[in-house]
């Protein structure tokens, strides 16, 4: 492994990893390696196409779908685990995303038998 890769692999780890309802400190993950986090930032830009912060968001969105497709968890009980305060913002949020309400997603998905 070059230093970058390691750095890289290691970063991953950490990312897979990281609680899905905790602020993620880019800077800190990049001290540890002995990078800035700019520098971090631009190789895993460069080896991923995505940024650490929109890694995250996806791992975020698909936990989500999974949760509302899958499990029978109360949507609050989901927001919460995801780091949001309030179920407005975890629904405008998840509308952004989807183009529809958490509800009307698991409605959807309970009605076709999943995707």
């Amino acid at each position: 492994f070059q230093k970058g890769e390691a750095c890289l692999v290691a970063t991953r780890q950490e990312l897979d990893a990281h609680p899905l309802g905790q602020d993620f400190d880019e800077a800190f993950i990049a001290s540890q390696l002995g990078l800035t986090a700019h520098h971090l930032g631009r190789l895993f830009h460069a080896e991923y196409g995505v940024t650490m912060r929109r890694y995250l968001e996806d791992r975020r969105m698909a936990y989500a779908r999974q949760q509302l497709s899958d499990s029978t968890r109360p949507i609050k009980e989901i927001c919460y685990s995801l780091g949001f305060k309030r179920l407005t913002y975890f629904s405008k949020w998840f509308r952004k995303r989807f183009g529809m309400s958490p509800r009307a997603f698991r409605q959807l998905k309970q009605a076709s038998g999943r995707e």
